[in-house]
């Protein structure tokens, strides 16, 4: 009989690198373990993260606080998997962790935070933040050798941590690069600070130069607000033929468009560690992103990216029509992606399993 593991986070929708990747855990185990998920998710397809919270959101987290209280109350006595961030939904983290506490789970914490710019990494209240994740966690789980470093540096137990990075299952993506089009995609948040009002004004400058190019885009807007800009905005400079918005979409329409498409373009503002710049490389695209740390971290050590100057539509511009316009470099570039292995999923399952197994 299999060992009982639990999963305590966000599933899809919202389309999220959090719920993406507890998903994803989820299916490279689920052979292995008898899985049982508690999700966290409201399944709204929009969700704006950095907005205040209403009585709401309030009501929705007591609601989820009590479900949990008989969830734990029926699967005492085990091991779970609690994917967490450092915004504002931490306060109910700490009452998943105190109840769990109550009824002996083993808490394997994994922290999906960025390392500024979220409410809990604020000076005082990250020594509160840390010293909670230390006193409820058997097991951290964080995302590169740089947020390691950061968190222990801030009180965060090292004997307690291990790094396992963003994940992707390559057999998802498996494709020829010589079938692939010369069309750019974007995958992520339609939101502001997803750097997509940079990407739709660096898009009309290429029209105004009578640029031939066609843009994809995945995701879906944070709010009705965005929606409402950038339809006008594709409206007003008659991007309509350049522009396919395809929604939150999953599975094997998600998966084709990454075959197909031979450019990504990700000009976030701030990330933690995206897994969206995964599934470019395991399907073999050159990539632009923008210069900010997280995507660095990624991408320094490989030959298959430009960086563009964060916020700024113009570089950016540029760089879409260096790749367009070079066709060996933009080749050079796939091809740099496709001897990029290191990200697959079962390097991912085999160490948390190692872990889990500690603790059954």
């Amino acid at each position: 009989m299999k060992n009982k593991l639990l999963f305590i986070g966000s599933l899809p929708p919202p389309l999220g690198g959090v719920s993406m990747i507890n998903y994803s855990f989820q299916y490279v185990l689920e052979d292995s373990y008898q899985l049982i998920s508690f999700d966290t998710s409201n399944k709204f397809s929009r969700v704006d993260l950095y907005k205040n919270k209403t009585p709401k959101d309030v009501l929705y987290s007591i609601i989820l606080i009590v479900k949990f209280l008989f969830f734990a109350f029926k699967n005492r006595n085990t091991v779970a998997n609690i994917f967490i961030t450092s915004g504002k939904a931490f306060y109910r983290t700490m009452v998943l962790y105190f109840i769990g506490y109550i009824f002996r789970i083993r808490f394997i914490t994994h922290l999906h935070s960025k390392t500024t710019g979220e409410y809990f990494l604020e000076k005082r209240r990250l020594l509160l933040f840390l010293k909670i994740i230390n006193n409820f966690s058997k097991k951290i789980i964080l995302l590169s050798s740089y947020h390691k470093y950061y968190f222990c540096e801030h009180g965060l137990d090292p004997k307690k941590s291990h790094i396992i990075e963003n994940f992707v299952d390559y057999s998802h993506y498996e494709c020829r690069i010589n079938n692939k089009n010369n069309d750019l995609l974007f995958v992520g948040r339609l939101s502001a600070r997803k750097g997509i009002f940079d990407l739709f004004k660096s898009l009309k400058i290429l029209k105004t130069n009578d640029i031939d190019f066609q843009i994809h885009f995945i995701g879906d807007y944070n709010n009705e607000s965005t929606q409402n800009k950038i339809e006008q905005f594709i409206d007003i400079n008659q991007l309509a033929d350049q522009v396919i918005l395809h929604g939150s979409i999953y599975g094997r329409e998600k998966f084709q468009l990454y075959k197909n498409c031979g450019i990504f373009i990700f000009p976030s503002h701030f990330e933690n560690s995206p897994l969206v710049i995964k599934e470019a490389i395991a399907s073999k695209m050159a990539i632009i992103c923008s210069d900010i740390k997280a995507n660095k971290l990624i991408l320094d050590q490989f030959e298959n990216k430009v960086y563009h100057k964060v916020k700024d539509s113009v570089d950016l511009a540029d760089k879409i029509l260096l790749l367009l316009n070079n066709s060996k470099l933009r080749l050079d570039f796939m091809q740099s992606s496709s001897l990029i292995t290191q990200f697959d999923s079962n390097i991912a399952k085999n160490k948390l399993t190692m872990i889990i197994n500690e603790l059954l």
